[in-house]
C-alpha cells in the first residue's frame, strides 16, 4: 500500500507544481477572505507541492478548499491518505476538505469521498498546445474578417481603461445573467505581481471606446483566460473573437506553451451553465480536457451534511 510521508509546511512560495492555481500568486488573490497553507508531500516515490485554501465561517467552522491539486494522486487510496494527513495538518474547526482535482485525472472514488452536485471549477475546458495546435475555426474566421476594421486590441496601460472595461463587465453581467467580482478585486487582481504569474488585461476599443476586455493569467508555462465581457454594436458585432485571437498571438510571442480557454460544459450535462460557451471557446483550436467532479472528504460528518445541504439550496437558487 502507498505510504505518505513528509507532508510538512512550506512557504507560499515554494510552491512548485505548475499550476497557476495552485500558486503564491493564487493565494494572494484569494486573500483576506481564504488563508492559504502550502505543503510538501510524497507519495512512494513522487513528489509534490499542494496549496490549501481555507475559509471560516462564523469564528467556529472552516472549510478547506484545494484547487486543481493535489497533483500525483492516481487512485482514491492515495486521495484517503492525503486527507487523513492534511486533516491533522489544520484546524480542528475544519469541517471538509474539499477537491477540485487537476485536469485529465480519472478515478474510481470510494464511500468515503461525496460527489458535488455543483462543481466550483468547470469540470471541462479547451487548451491549445501553442503554436502547432492554434487553429482559427471556420466561425471565427468569419468574425473577425467582420470584425477587425472596427475593433482594435492592446493590453490595458491605464487605470481609466481599466475602469472602462469594468463598466462594460457589469453591463455584461446583468445581460447575461452572472455575479460580477468588485472592482476592487479586480485591481487587487491586477496588481499582484509574484515571479512566475503575471496578470493581463487586453480590451477592445471602438472609435476610441472601450467596449470588451479580457482577463488573463500568464506564467512561463501556460497562460489561461479566467473571464472576460463584450458590448454588442448596433449591427450585433462584438470583439469577442478578435481579443481571444490576439491574446493567443502574444502568447506565441512571449513563448507560453499552452493557452487554455478554462471552462466548458462538462460530460454527462453536468456544468450545463456553461453550454452557451463551449461553441465559442473551442473556436481557436486545441481539445478539450476533462476532469473529476468537485468531491468533498467529511472531517465532522454532521456539520458537512448540514453545509451541503444549503449549499445545495443555494446553487440551485442561483443557477
Amino acid at each position: 500500500m502507498a505510504k505518505l510521508v513528509n507532508l510538512k509546511a512550506i512557504e507560499l512560495r515554494e510552491l512548485s507544481n505548475g499550476s497557476l492555481f495552485q500558486s503564491e500568486f493564487w493565494a494572494k488573490v484569494k486573500k483576506p477572505v481564504w488563508q492559504a497553507f502550502a505543503f510538501s508531500f510524497s507519495i512512494e516515490d513522487r513528489k509534490g507541492t499542494v496549496l490549501v485554501l481555507v475559509r471560516t465561517f462564523c469564528h467556529f467552522f472552516s472549510l478547506a478548499y484545494i484547487p486543481f491539486g493535489p497533483v500525483g494522486i492516481t487512485d482514491t487510496k492515495e486521495l484517503k491518505l492525503f486527507s487523513k494527513a492534511l486533516k491533522t495538518k489544520l484546524s480542528k474547526k475544519v469541517f471538509l476538505l474539499r477537491f477540485d482535482l487537476p485536469y485529465k485525472v480519472f478515478f474510481n472514488l470510494s464511500k468515503d469521498f461525496k460527489v458535488c452536485k455543483e462543481s466550483v471549477q468547470a469540470e471541462a475546458t479547451v487548451q491549445i498546445a501553442l503554436p502547432q495546435e492554434f487553429s482559427l475555426r471556420l466561425r471565427a474566421k468569419r468574425n473577425i474578417n467582420k470584425t477587425k476594421a472596427i475593433f482594435t486590441v492592446a493590453k490595458a496601460e491605464s487605470e481609466e481603461e481599466i475602469l472602462a472595461w469594468y463598466e462594460c463587465y457589469k453591463q455584461t453581467g446583468v445581460r447575461d445573467g452572472f455575479s460580477t467580482r468588485s472592482f476592487s478585486y479586480i485591481k487587487k487582481l491586477l496588481a499582484i505581481k509574484t515571479e512566475f504569474v503575471n496578470p493581463i488585461l487586453y480590451v477592445a476599443k471602438a472609435e476610441g471606446k472601450v467596449v470588451g476586455g479580457i482577463l488573463n493569467l500568464r506564467s512561463q508555462k501556460e497562460e489561461i483566460y479566467l473571464f472576460g465581457a463584450t458590448l454588442k454594436t448596433d449591427e450585433g458585432l462584438s470583439p469577442g473573437y478578435l481579443m481571444q485571437e490576439y491574446a493567443i498571438s502574444e502568447a506565441i510571442k512571449a513563448g507560453v506553451a499552452i493557452y487554455d480557454l478554462f471552462g466548458i460544459e462538462g460530460k454527462e450535462g453536468r456544468g450545463e451553465h456553461l453550454k452557451s460557451l463551449t461553441l465559442f471557446k473551442t473556436a481557436f483550436g486545441g481539445n478539450k480536457c476533462y476532469r473529476m467532479p468537485t468531491v468533498d472528504y467529511y472531517c465532522h460528518s454532521l456539520i458537512a451534511k448540514a453545509y451541503r445541504f444549503f449549499e445545495a439550496i443555494r446553487y440551485h437558487h442561483y443557477r
